[in-house]
């Protein structure tokens, strides 16, 4: 899978890889796009590009990104912070930072703990990779057509990578909650993206007057009433090399290699890895 990946997000012709053909042709998505009133090839790379999205991050999680703590450790842990609690003698007899308010407040968190105040995506059975992925494609789904998924289509992107798994465990995970959450998330990253596409307009606006400077780099090409799809698109990806997040930077710089495909445009290198 990873191969399939790694030629996808080089950008160079998406809509003839093999990863993109694999994701366009899923039976669950094809009937969501229908549903939708979409026409066949619409919303495709958007839809192959998620999918990418979301399994290239599984592959770069480390440990820590990957929360999981089952409801009888919270218990265990909850009992013996309310035992050291009350076995503490006078809080001046303690050492060092034991004294401190800080410590005690910790302390009495820890006893109060409970196997509900963890998050549903912590505490779930069954394997936390495949629940973080589970959420990740959800979120994705969320920001890149603004609606939820469905169980089947989360499904067949699941086993892609786990051909083995049921619906039944992926409904066990994706609940309403979860979805609410995936859309929430998603809308906060879409305000973010308006605020970035906002800047990267007031900078195109600049450069059709004068030159101008970015990251201390000159730019030299400007943009006029005349200037042709491909030169605007051209100068936006530059544009959005300079946006800072690195999140952002790259959504930005995929979306606008998508519209290269859906325009015929040739494909450039932005010099930006995904």
């Amino acid at each position: 899978m990873q191969p399939l990946l790694e030629n996808y997000n080089l950008g160079k012709n998406r809509s003839q890889s093999q990863w993109h053909i694999l994701c366009a042709e899923i039976p669950s998505y094809e009937r969501w796009r229908a549903q939708q009133l979409y026409g066949k090839g619409k919303l495709d790379l958007t839809f192959s590009g998620l999918a990418a999205k979301a399994y290239t991050d599984l592959f770069e999680l480390s440990h820590d990104d990957l929360p999981y703590c089952k409801p009888s450790s919270v218990k265990k842990i909850s009992a013996l912070a309310d035992s050291l609690t009350d076995s503490l003698p006078a809080i001046n007899l303690l050492p060092g930072d034991a004294q401190k308010a800080l410590f005690l407040s910790g302390l009495n968190s820890l006893s109060r703990w409970r196997p509900s105040d963890l998050q549903a995506s912590a505490s779930g059975r069954g394997d936390p990779v495949r629940r973080w992925l589970i959420r990740k494609l959800a979120e994705e789904f969320c920001y890149g057509t603004a609606t939820y998924p469905t169980v089947p289509l989360v499904g067949d992107l699941i086993r892609l990578g786990w051909p083995e798994m049921q619906d039944r465990s992926i409904r066990n995970t994706l609940t309403n909650e979860i979805l609410d959450e995936s859309m929430q998330a998603a809308i906060v990253r879409r305000e973010r993206m308006n605020q970035s596409t906002t800047i990267a307009h007031q900078l195109i606006a600049k450069a059709s007057t004068k030159e101008f400077k970015i990251n201390d780099v000159t730019a030299k090409k400007s943009i006029n009433k005349d200037s042709t799809g491909l030169e605007i698109l051209g100068e936006m990806e530059r544009l959005a090399l300079s946006i800072p997040e690195v999140d952002i930077r790259k959504r930005a710089l995929s979306f606008m290699q998508a519209l290269r495909d859906e325009a015929s445009y040739p494909q450039e290198d932005s010099g930006e890895g995904n």
